[in-house]
């Protein structure tokens, strides 16, 4: 084979230019311009104050419970020979609806004779009298007063022989049977009455400070059943006289009358049901409520003015308990932070989300 030196040095000579080639190309392309990339600032969103009269609105939990109740007793003792099908845990009974009878027999014999007496004692007077025996005549006065009071105290007895309700109530127990023997003193029957019932609702003292001058003006009793509001209208009477050692709380009295005769039908509010109050009281000027979490330590909140936010220290005037809170010392129109940023310092430069 003929040795060719076009033929090894062909191959070289292009690879060569293609070499030179790509240096000349990389060196002639044009610089990529280098841009500084934007700055990413934190977002908040925002709430314009508009300052007016806002409603002191305090909220609280409590169980109902009977505004009077009574342990019934016996006052005089016998077998009972009657008792009321309506004396069961749960009943109603009205006020002077007899409850029980005790066997009268022997109350009614000494009422007999207890006339007897006092009559007896009347004719020795007259005898007296009609002798004109002075010392007869005072001794048989004597008698007669004594006899009326023996009379008072039998037709008493004989009275108290048929138990009634006091008022109206539901029995909360009843541990008596027919036949059974009443001692004096021995328990007929447990009442709560149904003219009235209380809710005690422990209350903080910067929310009790509202009610020691000021009576709401408004008081609603809220319970909320398989996703449906049943409301009762009740009112406040007073605040307990005080604190609860271990809790510090006081607790308020808010009273309902005939919580079972309510013309809400759907669902009467029974003894023992766990409710939320709600009471309306006076209005507070120039304040404005705000989310809770806006509200930074130290009674500060943040106001976003010109790119940045500043720290502002507000008055507290009150804590609704349901994540908002009323505050004043801000301006009409400045524009507060409601969300919360893993870093908040004042003049911290921010991006509005609203905008």
């Amino acid at each position: 084979m003929k040795f060719s030196i076009k033929r090894v040095f062909r191959p070289l000579a292009i690879l060569v230019i293609g070499l030179v080639l790509a240096i000349v190309m990389v060196n002639s392309r044009k610089p990529i311009p280098q841009e500084e990339a934007p700055q990413r600032l934190p977002f908040v969103e925002l709430q314009t104050m508009q300052l007016d009269k806002q409603e002191i609105v305090i909220s609280a939990r409590g169980n109902l419970v009977p505004a009077q109740s009574l342990v019934l007793s016996s006052e005089v003792g016998g077998a009972i020979v009657w008792k009321s099908e309506k004396l069961e845990r749960g009943e109603f009974v009205a006020a002077g609806e007899p409850l029980i009878k005790i066997e009268p027999i022997p109350y009614e014999l000494a009422l007999a004779q207890a006339k007897a007496t006092l009559a007896s004692a009347r004719v020795a007077l007259a005898d007296a009298e009609a002798l004109q025996r002075k010392a007869r005549v005072e001794e048989a006065k004597a008698n007669i007063n004594a006899a009326e009071k023996l009379v008072k105290k039998a037709e008493l007895d004989l009275s108290k022989t048929t138990i009634t309700s006091p008022f109206n109530a539901i029995v909360d127990s009843a541990p008596v049977e027919l036949a059974q023997f009443m001692s004096p003193g021995k328990l007929v029957a447990e009442l709560m009455s149904t003219d009235k019932g209380e809710v005690h609702m422990p209350l903080v003292q910067s929310d009790a400070v509202y009610l020691v001058n000021n009576e709401p003006t408004k008081v609603m009793l809220n319970r909320l059943i398989n996703g449906h509001l049943y409301q009762w209208q009740g009112r406040y009477v007073r605040l307990e006289g005080r604190l609860d050692q271990q809790t510090r709380v006081i607790n308020a009295v808010v009273e309902i009358d005939n919580p079972y005769e309510q013309a809400n039908a759907e669902l009467p509010l029974v003894y023992g049901a766990f409710v939320e109050v709600t009471m309306v009281g006076d209005q507070v000027a120039d304040a404005e409520k705000i989310p809770q979490l806006a509200l930074h330590p130290e009674s500060t909140v943040f106001v976003f003015e010109d790119g940045k936010i500043y720290k502002r220290t507000v008055d507290i005037v009150h804590y609704d308990g349901k994540g908002e809170v009323i505050i004043r010392g801000l301006n009409n129109g400045d524009r507060v932070v409601t969300n919360r940023l893993e870093v908040m310092f004042d003049q911290m430069l921010v991006a509005v989300q609203n905008d």
